[in-house]
Formats: structure tokens, sequence, C-alpha cells
């Protein structure tokens, strides 16, 4: 294993650390980082719910994860395909075809375009099903 790769591996550890620390003071004593963009705008932004959600998720509430934030389950499958590539990428020290990288910059842009419409949809009384919904 390469120099970079072992940094790249020692960046991963360190924020799926702090994730799980985050995560931890969230369940233990209701630790929580306020959305700043909501907090300026009144909009939510597509990651608003999140931390909620996971929690959620984390104690067997999959609905109630859902409702917190809907598109987090796609985005963390995106997120988590997309690392597994490119980590891949840096340890077996392959080298992706012009092609390759064309197919994942626009799956990447595809992606990117998903959450903006979201974002706006989110935020319209249309998709006031989509914003963070506490469930009884």
């Amino acid at each position: 294993m390469s120099n970079s790769s072992i940094k790249i591996f020692g960046g991963i550890i360190v924020i799926l650390g702090f994730g799980a620390m985050y995560i931890y003071l969230h369940i233990k004593y209701n630790f929580g980082i306020p959305c700043f963009f909501y907090q300026l705008t009144g909009w939510h932004c597509p990651g608003c719910g999140s931390t909620r959600a996971i929690v959620a998720a984390l104690n067997g509430e999959f609905y109630q994860a859902f409702r917190y934030n809907p598109i987090l389950p796609f985005w963390l499958i995106y997120m988590i395909g997309m690392g597994g590539i490119i980590t891949k990428e840096y340890v077996m020290g392959i080298t992706q075809t012009e092609k390759v990288v064309q197919k994942r910059n626009k799956a990447m842009f595809v992606f990117g375009i998903i959450v903006i419409i979201y974002w706006i949809i989110r935020n319209t009384e249309f998709g006031i099903w989509l914003r963070p919904t506490k469930i009884s």
C-alpha cells in the first residue's frame, strides 16, 4: 500500500470517527448542530434532518428516518459507491480510461441535478412532505 493510500484511509478513519462521536453525542445528550443555512434563510437544505434520520435508522425507526430526510438513503448509497470506486483506484493504482472517468463525472452531474431539484421542491408548498417531519 502506497503512502498516499495510507493517508486516504487515515482520513477516512478520522472522518468516520468524528461522525460516530457526533452521533453518539446526539443520542446520549441530544447534542446537535443546527443547520446554518436554515437559520439564515428559513429554507431547508438538502441535508436538513440527516442527523436525526441517521439516529432514527440506528434505532430501527426506518420510516421516521425517511420522514426526516427522504433523500438520505440514496445519498448514502451514492457516496459509498463513489467512495468505493475512488478508493479502488488509489489502492490498486488503477488508472481509469477517459471513458470511465466521463461516466463517473456524468453520474456525479446527474446526482447533483437531482439533489438541486429535491432542494428546490422541498422548499415549495408542493414539497412540504419532503421537509424534516417528526411522526407520532
